[in-house]
């Protein structure tokens, strides 16, 4: 089972200046005063790195030692999209008490384009037969940035069907329908898994009321004989936006999604929108999106979920398989994978501007059919519609 890790959040403690102290006592042979945490100055870098393609340079500075400047074991432990890396002690180090003091660290750095995280704990050196001392500090800083792989390569023949508003996509592992009139993924099958098998089981969410959503103008599609690309132009007139959706297919089953909103700057004003049930009109200036994304209609036997991304604590970790038994929501997400109980399932891995996944589990409700609903994209405070444009692409893969 794979432990919980940190990210990059950096995180001071230290320990009460002792100098003045030690001057006016002699050495006691009792245990040393123990450290008192010190509140997080985020005005001062606890430390910083400076990355080359031959080293990693470790800078710490004097205000993360709080008066401690000698005989400072420094410990480092690296870790690669979430799992444990290379690792080390460095001894007895002296550090400067007037600027930071710089540091090359015995790190190899990997060819690939892998996040990399570094930790870092300072401890007092212990004395001869004492135990080790709770640390000073402890320090999380970004090696490289996630750079998800969200590349597609061909992986055998496709063929298409185009028959009653229907748009089919098939291979020898898969199968995606798309409804031509509303442009939504109705169903997609991979590696012998049913993914998606409900009407308009992928479409744009944008938190916007019933009476404001997208009205497609525009369906087509690039078909090759190993990679399709099936593209949706909608337009939000009480908004004045355009909505772009992508999907492009591989024979394996391979899917990669990309969803861009914008403001209309060419088709001119509309009238303002106004709100259901209500005579309020709400200018385009005010009106700001709750959150920028898609829900998908899962099927019922994926009920586990591991993943790889920071929660509210802005605290990394690649979690075991959890259960879901009731609403879980994922924020900062690299990757998630959905698995059912034969090992089926899918995972999703963000591009470098990451996702917030929020998983809704299915009601229970004798005699009724709910199925779990994933909802994925960007769910934070946003601009007015107007004044900004959103983007982001993820890319699903089956798995067994």
């Amino acid at each position: 089972m794979k432990k919980p890790l940190l990210s990059a959040l950096p995180l001071c403690f230290g320990l009460l200046p002792l100098a003045l102290f030690l001057s006016f006592c002699p050495p006691q042979p009792s245990l040393p005063p123990p450290i008192t945490p010190l509140p997080q100055n985020d005005t001062i870098p606890p430390a910083t790195l400076h990355v080359s393609s031959s080293q990693v340079t470790l800078q710490l500075y004097p205000a993360l030692l709080q008066g401690h400047y000698t005989n400072i074991n420094l410990e480092w432990q690296s870790t690669v999209n979430g799992l444990p890396g290379q690792k080390g002690v460095l001894l007895h180090r002296n550090l400067s008490a007037t600027g930071p003091t710089s540091i090359v660290l015995p790190l190899r750095l990997p060819s690939t384009n892998d996040e990399m995280i570094l930790q870092v704990t300072g401890r007092l050196s212990p004395t001869p037969g004492k135990k080790q001392n709770v640390p000073l500090f402890t320090t999380h800083l970004p090696l490289r940035p996630w750079r998800g792989d969200y590349s597609l390569p061909a992986a055998g023949d496709l063929s298409f069907t185009d028959s009653n508003n229907i748009f089919t996509i098939t291979s020898a592992n898969t199968q995606a329908q798309f409804d031509k009139q509303t442009g939504w993924l109705l169903q997609y099958k991979a590696g012998g898994s049913v993914l998606m098998g409900d009407t308009a089981g992928l479409r744009t969410d944008l938190g916007l009321p019933d009476t404001l959503q997208p009205h497609l103008q525009l369906f087509f599609a690039s078909t090759g004989t190993q990679i399709v690309i099936v593209k949706a132009e909608y337009t939000l007139t009480e908004i004045n936006c355009l909505l772009h959706l992508s999907y492009t297919f591989n024979a394996a089953g391979d899917m990669l999604v990309e969803q861009t909103l914008e403001p209309d700057t060419a088709s001119g004003p509309h009238p303002e929108p106004t709100l259901p049930g209500s005579e309020l009109t709400l200018t385009r200036s005010e009106l700001t999106l709750t959150h920028f994304g898609m829900t998908w209609i899962l099927p019922q036997d994926l009920d586990s979920v591991s993943w790889y991304g920071a929660d509210e604590q802005a605290i990394s970790r690649i979690t075991p398989p959890v259960k879901l038994a009731r609403e879980a929501g994922f924020p900062g997400v690299r990757w998630l994978a959905l698995k059912g109980r034969a090992g089926q399932g899918l995972r999703i891995i963000a591009d470098s501007s990451l996702l917030q996944l929020k998983v809704l589990p299915t009601d229970t409700t004798p005699g009724q059919l709910h199925p779990q609903g994933l909802a994925l994209g960007i769910y934070e405070t946003m601009y007015p519609t107007t004044q900004r444009r959103f983007n982001y692409s993820y890319k699903v893969m089956s798995r067994r």
